[in-house]
């Protein structure tokens, strides 16, 4: 995506900026490093389908990807389970719910339209959507902690490493 420029509209943190195609998209600059660069993070918005995939572990989102590659839908009535036992999912407003029914309802569409291929197509992304979901959550809180790790031992970046109790203490 090649940005064409910054539009006018520009608030304290966040500034809105047109690609090449001429859509609109939201950028954040969530932190400003001390030697003047800035980082820049671009989310984007999910469906409210998309959105009521619950945040399941690693190893849970391998598994329903390999169901879902199997036999169609399956992987997804787990998603459903645990969207019902109460597995946090990006919708706005968390309701168990509304996410076993969305994820129930896309499972049975699935295994429905299977035969077409189109099921089949469909429930491997929604799969491959877990895994990536679940992979950038744990690459997120990798990063977190390495960087709290580097904080307590003092790497240098303001992080209060073990400084001694005495500086420059000569006995006499």
């Amino acid at each position: 995506m090649a940005l064409s420029g910054v539009t006018a509209s520009s608030s304290d943190r966040r500034t809105r900026v047109e690609d090449g195609d001429m859509n609109d998209v939201d950028l954040e600059a969530s932190n400003v490093f001390h030697d003047g660069n800035t980082k820049v993070e671009v989310r984007e918005k999910k469906s409210l389908l998309r959105s009521a995939i619950p945040r399941v572990s690693v190893p849970l989102a391998w598994t329903v990807l390999f169901f879902n590659v199997f036999v169609p839908g399956f992987g997804t009535m787990i998603l459903a389970l645990c969207a019902l036992c109460g597995i946090d999912t990006d919708m706005k407003k968390q309701n168990r719910c509304q996410a076993f029914w969305l994820n129930l309802s896309t499972a049975m569409l699935q295994l429905l339209t299977a035969l077409l291929i189109v099921g089949w197509i469909w429930s491997v992304n929604w799969g491959m959507h877990a895994v990536t979901d679940a992979n950038n959550r744990q690459q997120n809180f990798d990063g977190s902690l390495g960087q709290l790790h580097g904080q307590r031992q003092g790497t240098g970046d303001g992080g209060g490493g073990a400084e001694p109790l005495v500086k420059n203490f000569s006995p006499k």
